[in-house]
């Protein structure tokens, strides 16, 4: 009789640990869900704070736009697409480099003549976009990323290449 009320005591114990247990894991969940809404909520309004920027840019751009006189306008498209050209110009440039970086890092064994080879494009890319216009400088500088991607992608490439052969 008295192990029979020991065993009940112990199973009474050990239902009360499981529901504080269930108890606790709900609170936990409770208190993630609402994390992560706090989260969401967060980047929603972020979001709405850099749509709402853009517009305001977009609106003072029209407005200076529209202000132009006709000459202006056609000065300010004149001017667009040289930028483009140039940036157009700087993106086959940078392919061009690119390309020959694979092909360098194809023939290349040495991990040493590869970093002279980047360095190399690198500092004529930058020789090539020092007269361009703001827009053309910011695609060649993206275009020597690229390259530069290119370049390491290629290291990669040897390297397996070498590792294959050994």
């Amino acid at each position: 009789m008295v192990q029979m009320h020991r065993t009940q005591q112990q199973q009474r114990l050990l239902l009360l640990q499981q529901q504080q247990q269930q108890e606790q894991q709900l609170q936990q969940q409770q208190q993630q869900r609402r994390h992560h809404q706090q989260q969401q909520q967060h980047q929603l309004q972020q979001q709405q704070q850099q749509q709402q920027q853009q517009q305001q840019q977009l609106l003072i751009s029209l407005q200076l736009y529209s202000s132009l006189s006709e000459r202006g306008k056609i000065q300010v498209a004149a001017t667009a697409a040289a930028t483009w050209t140039a940036a157009a110009a700087a993106t086959a440039a940078a392919a061009a480099a690119a390309t020959a970086a694979a092909a360098a890092a194809a023939a290349a064994k040495e991990r040493g003549y590869l970093r002279l080879l980047l360095l190399f494009l690198i500092l004529h890319q930058q020789e090539e976009t020092s007269g361009c216009s703001r827009g053309a400088a910011a695609a060649a500088t993206a275009a020597a990323a690229a390259a530069t991607a290119a370049a390491a992608a290629a290291t990669a490439a040897a390297a397996a290449a070498a590792a294959a052969a050994a």
